[in-house]
């Protein structure tokens, strides 16, 4: 391991596996060696022994570290939340909310992404990394530009400066170009807690004098004089049989057939992803003509691709959802299949294409 001969080094911690031996250290060697080789599969389940034996918080931290660089967001937000669950330091939860949050982004689940932000941002005003996730968050994906200017500002002006830095301050000045935005209701100071303002609650009836009180009251004498006289119309008769309720689901009218059959193996993809089984999740995707998936199955497909090792394939489809909905997801991604390609033309057009965007900022470390 310390000479990088990470295959040789997988040899001999899988011969001592094989031994029947539940050393939680050994598992977590085996599971970095198995990453390093990029047999991501082999990876993530020595991780999970390795946590079954033993292997505490800090192994938890590597898988969910782990999970993040194979952009398997959804699962690095289990791992986080159980890491939270563990914890009784507040300064050890927060940048674990603030992690949750920041997974959840780019996972696409952006409510809760903002409630797991905004925690983070409130149980410690002074740290500027939830500042520039909400800015991105507001700016990219929640579309609210006055909030996404405050948040970028407030970073701006806490963060030290450097690449990051300098990137959110350019998205400053796109956006100033773009007319003018005003921040006035946004009720955010730099390195406090963050409040949202109260809502101030009108009464429509008195402000339009339409005598709504009045004949909600007559409505409730009315209702309670029915009562009264035990006779409310269409009330139930003592001991008569309540009628079941059923429920009749069917299928949107806007759904073609395609969409509708293509569920059933979209779903299956999905619950075999998560349960790690990979190739068994490109198979029910396979299934679907390529013309008639959708964006979401072209997206699971590249990423079931990654994890099967089958890096130009991932490559081919993630390119095709790219082009139709960019994220920093798929540019990770796609990065990262460029680098086990060798194929650096393409590595390089996908890096100078975000260059500069404050959300791709992460995804391009690989670039530098």
């Amino acid at each position: 391991m310390e000479m990088g001969r990470y295959d040789i080094a997988l040899e001999y911690y899988d011969e001592e596996i094989s031994r029947g031996s539940r050393d939680p250290d050994l598992y977590y060697r085996a599971a970095v060696a198995a990453q390093r080789q990029g047999a991501f599969a082999r990876a993530e389940r020595y991780y999970s022994q390795s946590l079954r034996y033993g292997g505490g918080n800090e192994v938890a931290r590597a898988l969910a570290e782990f999970y993040i660089q194979t952009s398997n967001f959804s699962q690095a937000v289990r791992v986080l939340q159980f890491l939270v669950s563990s914890e009784d330091d507040d300064a050890n939860i927060q940048p674990l909310y603030s992690n949750i949050g920041t997974a959840l982004m780019y996972a696409g689940n952006y409510l809760d992404a903002e409630f797991y932000l905004l925690l983070a941002q409130q149980m410690n005003p002074e740290d500027p990394i939830p500042y520039i996730n909400l800015g991105v968050l507001y700016d990219r994906h929640l579309r609210n530009r006055p909030k996404s200017v405050m948040f970028y500002n407030c970073y701006a002006e806490m963060a030290p400066d450097g690449s990051r830095t300098r990137q959110v301050r350019t998205r400053l000045r796109e956006i100033e170009n773009q007319g003018r935005v005003d921040t006035s209701r946004v009720n955010l100071t730099c390195g406090e807690e963050y409040r949202m303002a109260e809502v101030e609650h009108v009464d429509l009836s008195q402000v339009f004098d339409l005598g709504l009180a009045e004949e909600g009251a007559e409505q409730e004498r009315a209702l309670q004089g029915l009562a009264e006289d035990g006779e409310v119309e269409g009330g139930q008769a003592d001991g008569e049989e309540v009628p079941e309720l059923r429920i009749v689901h069917s299928s949107p009218a806007d759904e073609s057939e395609s969409e509708v059959a293509s569920q059933a193996p979209m779903a299956a993809a999905e619950t075999a992803y998560e349960s790690g089984r990979y190739d068994e999740a490109v198979e029910h995707l396979e299934s679907i003509p390529a013309q008639e998936r959708s964006r979401a199955q072209q997206h699971l497909l590249g990423q079931a691709y990654r994890q099967t090792g089958r890096f130009e394939e991932s490559a081919q489809a993630l390119e095709r959802v790219l082009r139709e909905r960019p994220s920093p997801e798929l540019a990770r991604l796609l990065i990262a299949n460029y680098d086990e390609l060798d194929d650096q033309e393409s590595k390089a057009r996908v890096c100078e294409r975000f260059s500069g965007w404050p959300d791709y900022a992460s995804a391009l470390e690989a670039c530098e």
